[in-house]
């Protein structure tokens, strides 16, 4: 049984030249223990339809369901206990905590929440501590500010924030695209700890291709609010099938410097008719298929799945 299920979630937001279709139609499901990982570029959807899976916000339409109940018909008092089963790492480690509360104060604010009274006021401490440990603090820098932290320490205090509750489903949103490239690694290389020795579910929303890689078992590509590829990321990555995956892996630098860069042909000439597929009008493999109706979600291998009308037309 899966810890969450996404189902058909939809969300519009208004602009100045209309209305912005920033999720259309996504579905997706995590079992309990998995990482799955949501990629693409900015303005995708990615954490939008993050957002909405955790309960940070409404879907216009579609459905959320977290162990079996579904997030729209939860009770006020069901959503304040989900509160402390899901946990979120925010991208900008600074600006997610408060600059007068020292790391231990902003880790124990979830627990006086959850844990209110003076009774429950030494647990809740020896939990903060213990969290704040677990991230690598130790007591000295528990008793610091923001201020006096670095971006690592920042970010390790997130962690121990979104942990300490003992949450069974946390959402990372672009954990590591704030730090410094010397530290990614430490905190990514942390983060897959405690997801192992815990058994957590993780919702991994990132641009960058070797996070997904590092952390995720499967993986979403998405485009313009819409999945256009999924499966296991290895699979995805190593044999991206969607002409949109294509072009976002071969934006990444190779590691060896004399190594030649990818090109990808420029698109041709459209053919007439309109389409649904959202990469049609950059895909450089654009064909008739591709109007014809709407696009096709082909299994290519075993939970490998491509949304594209032309994924068996002659490269």
């Amino acid at each position: 049984m899966s810890l969450l299920d996404v189902v058909g979630v939809h969300k519009r937001f208004r602009s100045g030249t209309g209305v912005v279709r920033a999720v259309n139609g996504v579905s997706f499901a995590i079992p309990e223990g998995e990482v799955l990982g949501i990629i693409g570029e900015s303005g995708s959807g990615k954490s939008t339809v993050a957002r909405i899976a955790v309960g940070l916000m409404p879907p216009d339409e579609g459905t959320v369901v977290f162990d079996g109940r579904d997030l729209s018909t939860m009770s006020g008092r069901e959503r304040r206990t989900l509160r402390t089963s899901i946990g979120i790492v925010f991208q900008e480690p600074f600006a997610s905590l408060d600059p007068r509360r020292t790391a231990l104060e902003s880790v124990l604010e979830p627990l006086e929440v959850q844990r209110p009274g003076r009774a429950a006021a030494c647990g809740r401490t020896s939990a903060a501590r213990e969290a704040l440990s677990r991230v690598g603090l130790g007591p000295d820098l528990q008793e610091r500010y923001p201020g006096r932290l670095s971006g690592g320490e920042q970010q390790r205090v997130g962690i121990a924030r979104a942990i300490v509750t003992r949450p069974r489903l946390v959402l990372l949103d672009e954990p590591t695209s704030a730090l410094d490239r010397s530290i990614r690694g430490d905190i990514l290389d942390l983060l897959g700890s405690i997801q192992r020795e815990e058994g957590l579910t993780y919702c991994l929303i990132s641009h960058d291709v070797e996070t997904i890689n590092h952390l995720s078992d499967r993986v979403l590509v998405m485009y313009r609010g819409e999945v256009v590829e999924s499966g296991p990321t290895d699979d995805v990555l190593d044999s991206p099938r969607h002409p949109y995956t294509q072009a976002l892996l071969s934006a990444r630098l190779p590691l060896d410097p004399r190594a030649e860069l990818p090109v990808l042909p420029l698109p041709a000439e459209r053919p007439a008719g309109g389409s649904r597929c959202p990469f049609f009008e950059r895909c450089h493999r654009a064909a008739a298929e591709c109007t014809a109706g709407p696009i096709p979600v082909v299994e290519c291998a075993p939970g490998h799945r491509v949304a594209c009308a032309g994924l068996d037309l002659p490269r």
